[in-house]
């Protein structure tokens, strides 16, 4: 069984599948609106100051820690700080967070890394609408998490990506139902 689960707001996310993991009892950190798919989760992780101050107010469920990479969104909504340098999506910096934490089993679910299926399960962010996911953007994505797969190796952490659809390559694609 894995130690955490990074669950992100892909397309393919499924609340059939998060209702599987929550009955796991492995840990949870959701990515950014991915916490609307449960009832409680030990961690969010949204590196965005726009994000929090677009949809910090909606959270309604418990959350054990609640974490940002930005020191205005940290300073601004009493988050917990995770210091992390360079370009940056909350998807690969919620999973550098886990490994930071001494997680060696993370298994990722809705990083689809593609937007051939739209951009999110609950579809483009309020604050993105006038500037939507690009392909260049996403590859920019591909890139950042070549750098977490680096970052994995050196801490010996194991990372799968259990994605009902995923574009990113670097990390073994596993049925959910395998990682359980």
């Amino acid at each position: 069984m894995t130690d955490i689960f990074c669950i992100a707001s892909g397309p393919s996310l499924t609340k059939a599948d998060c209702d599987l993991v929550a009955r796991s009892g492995a840990k949870i950190c959701c990515v950014n609106n991915a916490w609307e798919m449960f009832d409680q989760i030990d961690c969010l992780y949204a590196g965005d100051l726009k994000w929090w101050n677009a949809y910090g107010d909606q959270i309604d469920i418990p959350i054990k820690e609640k974490w940002t990479c930005t020191k205005s969104a940290a300073r601004e909504f009493g988050l917990n700080l995770h210091k992390a340098n360079g370009p940056f999506n909350s998807g690969m910096r919620a999973v550098q967070w886990a490994i930071q934490q001494g997680y060696k089993s993370i298994a990722l679910l809705g990083y689809d890394c593609s937007i051939k299926e739209g951009s999110h399960f609950h579809g483009e962010h309020t604050f993105d609408k006038a500037k939507p996911l690009s392909p260049q953007k996403v590859k920019k994505w591909h890139l950042q998490f070549l750098k977490v797969e680096r970052q994995a190796c050196e801490e010996k952490a194991k990372i799968y990506n259990c994605s009902r659809h995923t574009e990113l390559a670097c990390f073994p694609v596993m049925k959910l139902e395998d990682v359980l």
